[in-house]
């Protein structure tokens, strides 16, 4: 056996890091949003096993999971929100768009706004997320499944009541 190291094995590995204007940080090869009153500042981050703890001035900020596998990201839609809602067509164009999607019950919401709402769908799902980051999440998807489960019952009534070509 080789004997132990004289000191022992650090706890978390530090990182210091500008937030980017989109609340940005890259950490080990790895993209994680932070809370937007911290764009343009330095922050110390802390990288254990499992989790990230962003400090600025040796305060904790945020504590999040941590990613593992190169190129990985990790964004919260609460942290861009407010940046989206100034320039709603930016969702459009959005490298993480694919992460903008807390649950799938908002997939399905963007999709149909998608197909009803056409070009108007980025800014009324932006408005959505704002929504839920403003207010609380769940209440937002109860609200938007019980929507769509109604909207899915009257295209079923109206097709078994008033057979139209679509609903065979």
């Amino acid at each position: 056996m080789t004997p132990l190291p004289p000191a022992p094995v650090p706890e978390y590995t530090t990182y210091r890091t500008r937030v980017s204007k989109w609340s940005i940080i890259r950490i080990a090869r790895k993209t994680y949003t932070v809370p937007a009153r911290l764009k343009g500042l330095e922050v110390e981050v802390r990288q254990y096993a499992d989790r990230l703890e962003v400090y600025y001035k040796d305060k904790l900020m945020e504590e999040m999971e941590r990613i593992h596998g190169v190129g990985e990201a990790r964004i919260d839609y609460r942290h861009i929100i407010h940046s989206l809602v100034r320039k709603p067509g930016a969702f459009a164009r959005y490298r993480f768009r694919e992460n903008l999607f807390p649950t799938q019950t908002f997939r399905l919401a963007y999709e149909s706004l998608c197909r009803f709402r056409g070009e108007r769908a980025d800014v009324e799902y932006v408005r959505i997320l704002y929504l839920a980051a403003t207010t609380m999440e769940s209440e937002v998807e109860r609200h938007y499944r019980f929507s769509w489960n109604q909207v899915v019952l009257s295209i079923i009534l109206r097709c078994v009541t008033w057979p139209l070509p679509w609903c065979r």
